[in-house]
């Protein structure tokens, strides 16, 4: 399966119908083939050659189906880099991918995009623009007809960095192409001419839907916009059956809907993943959108997808398990296991590392052997995930290998913390962690950012996380803000750096007593 084969195809199926929507105008999958073979003849003419790895830095626009339609025609791996980022990450993911060349959207402010020229030289950065789209239109497109083989690679992303510095995780062309097709595989069928709507960055998992959308015929809506309002007004005036959305932005947008009276949406699937989702925020989204349309998937970037689940196993009742909280079953082309840490697998009921092999998986980081060797063992991945199987097989997840808090004997998983401080009203994310302590070794510190209209104390998070948990769990300090909580690079919260900017704001060399 090659990415530029299956794009081609759909786009002699559907020429003139709507390929892509964006706020100014639409665009049929003749015109974004179109623009895809500009944008490939116009960087091969700047010299990047099929096989170079080339990082971009964008916003949800058309320009962003630009450069992935020109990448699947001439070969080049795709390297995205992340908004949020500080510029001396970008120039770090650059690096590390050695990339050839830098596309850039100017709204990402003049300073940035003189570094990034700086570091690679102007004539390897091409940089978009108000001059942009008079530059596409003057350039050939001729179909380069590159050969291109299954296992070219056809991307490079880098891992959230959640236990250090994010690394390189490599897609051939066959495995991208597995991705696309076991993320919707259990979902809803998409249809020509459904729309799906993209908010979160295509640089992340909303990434994932571009592909099987496209061979679906689907009409894809594209805003850079994730303010709740403007993607709730979306779902109703452009008819989106089909959403991928954080649990964060799957609150927001709950709390907006809610208020309104929404007519009948035709939306068919919300899907869910990138972070576990609390209890509070999926009732809500189930009580806002209905009992058919909430899907949940977790994968890893360097696996994906591995489990999921539809409304009928989520929202299933039984005496000896509660799925709603689980991260569905392992998938059917799937293998999982749960390990021990010497590499045997554990039976049903028992906590280990969760271990899986599926066609979407890497082969390991980009330039560091050390690391694949280390999580890519005899053809499966060490996800790094604590978890276990229950006896109807559903997986749960408890935390990372490596950030189980140790207190005074006890094992305390940050992940719990968690799950159950965010059930208090007021409390919109949480970062749990543990810090040295005199008398017990280790001890749990949350930090949690809190509506601004909704004032949290900490004595009740306190007193809520022991009733809920024991008093043993009751972290010894919480801290209480507005602010959005330190995140890794691919915007997920970050429990190293909440932990390192706690210690950072402690007098020097003092432990926890109390």
């Amino acid at each position: 399966m090659i990415v530029r084969e299956i794009l081609e195809r759909s786009r002699r199926a559907f020429g003139g119908r709507i390929a892509v929507a964006t706020d100014t105008r639409a665009y049929s999958f003749d015109e974004c083939w179109s623009r895809g073979l500009r944008l490939a003849c116009g960087l091969m003419a700047r010299g990047v050659k099929p096989g170079d790895h080339v990082a971009v830095l964008e916003l949800n626009t058309v320009w962003s189906v630009d450069f992935y339609v020109a990448a699947s025609i001439a070969g080049f791996v795709r390297v995205p880099l992340y908004w949020r980022n500080a510029v001396g990450v970008h120039l770090s993911m650059v690096g590390n991918a050695r990339c050839r060349f830098v596309v850039v959207d100017d709204e990402v402010g003049g300073g940035v995009v003189d570094e990034i020229a700086g570091a690679v030289g102007e004539r390897n950065v091409l940089v978009r623009g108000a001059e942009y789209e008079r530059w596409l239109a003057g350039q050939d497109d001729v179909d380069p007809a590159v050969r291109i083989g299954e296992d070219w690679l056809n991307m490079i992303r880098h891992s959230g960095g959640t236990t250090g510095r994010p690394k390189g995780i490599t897609s051939t062309q066959r495995q991208w192409a597995c991705i696309g097709r076991d993320e919707v595989a259990f979902k809803p069928l998409i249809a020509p001419g459904d729309a799906m709507l993209h908010v979160a960055p295509m640089s992340h998992a909303s990434g994932y839907y571009f592909l099987p959308a496209w061979a679906a015929g689907a009409r894809q809506v594209l805003s850079a916009s994730t303010a709740p309002d403007r993607i709730v007004d979306l779902l109703g005036s452009e008819s989106i059956a089909y959403l991928f959305a954080p649990p964060t932005l799957v609150d927001s947008v709950t709390a907006v809907a809610a208020n309104l009276d929404l007519p009948r949406l035709p939306l068919k699937c919300l899907a869910i993943g990138s972070a576990p989702i609390s209890r509070r925020v999926i009732r809500a989204a189930r009580d806002c959108f209905g009992d058919e349309v909430l899907y949940q998937t977790y994968g890893t970037s360097e696996a994906v997808p591995i489990s999921g689940m539809g409304p009928k196993e989520w929202f299933a009742e039984y005496d000896d398990t509660d799925p709603i909280l689980s991260a569905g079953r392992p998938l059917p082309l799937v293998d999982l296991e749960i390990r021990d840490e010497d590499g045997r697998a554990l039976p049903a009921g028992e906590t280990g590392e969760v271990t899986v092999r599926c066609d979407g998986m890497a082969d390991g980081y980009f330039n560091a052997p050390e690391q694949t060797r280390e999580r890519f063992v005899d053809g499966w991945f060490r996800t790094g995930d604590l978890g276990r199987l229950d006896a109807r097989g559903y997986l749960h997840l408890v935390d990372r290998v490596g950030e189980m808090i140790i207190s005074g004997g006890h094992n305390i998983y940050p992940a719990d913390l968690e799950r159950i401080v965010g059930q208090v009203e007021g409390v919109l994310e949480v970062a749990a962690f543990g810090v040295p302590h005199e008398k017990w070794g280790e001890t749990p510190v949350v930090l949690c950012q809190v509506r601004p209209d909704m004032p949290v104390s900490t004595e009740h998070v306190r007193e809520h996380v022991a009733r809920a948990l024991g008093s043993y769990m009751k972290p010894s300090d919480v801290v209480i803000g507005t602010d959005m909580l330190p995140r890794t690079a691919v915007g997920k919260i970050s429990r190293r750096a909440a932990r390192d900017a706690y210690l950072a704001r402690r007098e020097p060399h003092r432990t926890l007593t109390s």
